[in-house]
């Protein structure tokens, strides 16, 4: 059995702060549950971290949406049952007693980074949503889904996805300012298409796809510094802006200041 949690926060409170959170994270694609543990990887996951939680609170958490079907978990290390609870309370009993001095985690006395983390055999497992999992997220988060926009971008060419045309003429036209690319106009292609997924459990009735191939330049501004100019305020803005489609579980009013 997991060890109890105490909380100054009411649980009915915590708990759908939790719930919500988990679900969160894993919106846009599955989560490996090495960001969660031994600690919250909050900047690799983007996400801010419930002040006050401790890892039996998430894997509590975890637990709790797999029973109520929200999430699903895979592994590929032997011996891992990720079809009952039972089988899901063992594997995460074995990532709840992890720590940074685990010798596991490290390596010539440091911990190893999380990329490092992400391959060791005895921790790759992962969670992501179900359709009903995906239900229970947007009814606290309140999508607005023609702001959905997917970029899937590599070496050479990239895909965007969006029920909204004009937000990807928006991408394509400022490509080498967001990525940094000189994109081949001739090369691109696009389709529209009905019911098409948007994310990996969300399908919608009609969206736009986008192909097309480029050439990689560098960025014309840093959102960082100091290697290229900074962004300009007024394109920061805007970038920030259309990036917003949903409302995040730190936005909650029952969120917990530190």
């Amino acid at each position: 059995m997991m060890t109890p949690v105490t909380t100054s926060i009411p649980n009915p409170t915590i708990d759908k702060l939790m719930r919500h959170w988990l679900l969160d994270i894993a919106v846009e694609f599955p989560r490996s549950l090495v960001l969660l543990f031994p600690f919250v990887e909050g900047e690799a996951l983007n996400a801010k971290t419930i002040h006050g939680q401790q890892p039996e609170s998430y894997a509590k958490g975890l637990i709790n949406l797999f029973e109520n079907g929200l999430i699903r978990f895979s592994s590929d290390v032997p011996g891992d049952e990720v079809q009952t609870s039972a089988g899901v309370e063992r594997l995460l009993e074995r990532f709840v007693r992890l720590s940074k001095d685990d010798s596991l985690l490290r390596r010539e006395g440091q911990l190893l980074s999380t990329y490092q983390r992400r391959h060791i055999k005895e921790l790759q497992v992962s969670f992501e949503l179900t359709s009903e999992g995906g239900r229970v997220w947007e009814s606290d988060a309140e999508p607005n889904w023609d702001r959905c926009f997917t970029q899937s971008t590599g070496d050479a060419d990239c895909e965007l996805v969006s029920s909204n045309l004009d937000r990807i003429m928006a991408v394509i036209g400022w490509f080498p300012e967001i990525v940094g690319g000189r994109v081949d106009v001739n090369s691109i292609r696009i389709q529209r298409l009905d019911d098409s997924p948007i994310l990996y459990w969300k399908h919608l009735p009609s969206v736009f796809k986008a192909n097309f191939a480029f050439d990689k330049t560098d960025p014309r501004w840093s959102s960082d510094g100091p290697a290229w100019p900074r962004e300009p305020k007024w394109f920061h803005d805007w970038r920030v802006a259309t990036a917003s489609w949903y409302r995040k579980p730190w936005e909650m009013p029952a969120w917990p200041s530190e």
